[in-house]
């Protein structure tokens, strides 16, 4: 291997070290509090997100557990995910983390079939804590794929929460 390639070949092991994790990131950790089938409560908005297969992100008050289980039924209206915290963020007070579902193939309306969607989520820690959801509902038919759909919580590139649940 020529001195260049080296050099190359160091660069970009540093890059994907730095984007991986930051300085305090080591003690950050996050868990499932519960997963499976909920309601979703109360007032609900949709807002623009451009980097997930359907363009658009469901944002609503509140969710009620209906159900533990990794096993989800592929019919409109049915909402799964998980309620999950973080904890390490002590020297954290406003944040962001991606939320990424992988999913089957979804066409969206610009045409383009996504197999996975991303979105930013702000967080502002209590006592070094972040809870929240992180829930998918069925709202449209093309939406309707059976098959495996892995939902994940990352920050600084790692991920901190991961559940796979089967949609058939």
């Amino acid at each position: 291997m020529t001195k260049a390639a080296k050099a190359l070949l160091l660069l970009a092991l540093a890059a994907a070290a730095n984007a991986v994790a930051k300085p305090g990131d080591e003690g950050v950790t996050g868990e499932i509090l519960s997963y499976g089938l909920y309601e979703l409560l109360g007032s609900e908005e949709l807002r623009s997100a451009p980097d997930t297969a359907v363009g658009k992100a469901l944002v609503v008050e509140g969710y009620e557990h209906l159900a533990t289980t990794s096993e989800v039924p592929l019919q409109l209206g049915v909402s799964f995910g998980y309620e999950y915290r973080l904890r390490g963020l002590d020297a954290v007070i406003h944040d962001q983390v991606i939320v990424r579902i992988v999913h089957p193939p979804i066409t969206g309306d610009d045409g383009q079939v996504r197999t996975e969607s991303t979105d930013v989520s702000d967080i502002e820690p209590v006592s070094g804590e972040w809870h929240n959801f992180l829930t998918y509902r069925f709202s449209e038919p093309r939406e309707l794929q059976a098959g495996r759909w892995t939902f994940q919580i990352l920050r600084h590139g790692r991920p901190l929460v991961s559940k796979e649940f089967t949609v058939r």
